[in-house]
């Protein structure tokens, strides 16, 4: 019986082969599938409702953009000048914002400490461009806490949020204070783009063009159309990333084109473009 000893050991030594590779593997595989559960979640979430449950990120409903585009226009009928529109749109803008933080999977307690930073500031406000500033800040703050949530490294979002607080310094007015928020928001909205998969060729074109603005720019107030112009561009890419149909992403681009060609003044553009950023970044939240 010689042979059917010398073949049950190796049977044995094979099964023995077999265990320990399948153990090696799954150790080596650990890593990488603790990485890919969050995308993994994150996309089964919007095509299964029922993947809300478990999915790390609250769910942001069409209801949820809904009421706040229904408070903007509610105070927009009540704005008196293109000034008070800005503040409208902005602050909308902001708690747009506030539901794409959430939506790519921000905590509620974060979201929530970038807003109440901006409700705190502002108390102090004492006229309608202070009030615009608060506001950009606050959709600033809330986009870091977006980026951060969508997959950024902690180290990018940092440098762009030490940036700010550099340029925040040498700032002599509250106009150069927004154009300086509105860079920031443009940054964030770029790591967005970046992180969900988005076209890094488009992302660095608008990049240069948002450069390029701010050479041509005479005023602090055409850097702000500039780099706001830039922005809502990095939305539709985001938008597009996160889902969003080519055709709805153009009608809010169309929208702004065509209101654009009745702006008298450089403040009436701005209008036009927070107006955009506010539609767009209902897409960027409910993932198209």
């Amino acid at each position: 019986m010689p042979h059917a000893s010398w073949a049950i050991s190796w049977v044995a030594i094979g099964a023995t082969a077999v265990v320990v590779v399948a153990v090696c593997g799954a150790i080596l595989a650990k890593g990488r599938i603790g990485n890919m559960y969050g995308q993994a979640v994150r996309a089964a979430a919007k095509v299964v409702p029922a993947a809300a449950v478990v999915a790390p990120t609250k769910v942001i409903r069409q209801a949820d953009i809904d009421a706040v585009l229904g408070k903007v226009r509610v105070n927009e009928i009540t704005s008196r000048n293109v000034y008070q529109q800005m503040v409208t749109y902005a602050r909308g803008a902001m708690e747009m914002s506030e539901l794409v933080a959430l939506g790519l999977g921000a905590s509620k307690e974060d979201a929530a400490n970038g807003r109440r930073a901006a409700d705190i500031a502002e108390i102090g406000t004492r006229t309608v461009h202070q009030q615009k500033a608060v506001y950009v800040e606050g959709m600033m703050s809330l986009l870091a806490s977006a980026a951060r949530a969508s997959g950024a490294s902690a180290a990018d979002v940092e440098s762009i949020r030490s940036q700010v607080r550099t340029n925040d310094i040498g700032s002599d007015t509250v106009h150069q204070q927004c154009a300086n928020y509105c860079n920031g928001c443009l940054h964030f909205a770029e790591l967005i783009v970046r992180s969900e998969g988005g076209s890094r060729s488009e992302a660095t074109a608008i990049m240069s063009e948002a450069r390029l603005a701010d050479i041509r720019a005479d005023n602090v107030y055409q850097q702000i159309v500039g780099r706001l112009t830039a922005f809502v561009k990095m939305l539709t890419l985001a938008a597009k990333c996160r889902g969003a149909l080519g055709v709805v992403v153009e009608s809010v681009l169309s929208e702004m084109r065509i209101a654009d060609i009745s702006a008298d003044t450089v403040f009436q553009q701005e209008v036009t473009r927070l107006s955009a950023a506010l539609k767009l970044l209902g897409l960027v939240a409910t993932g198209g």
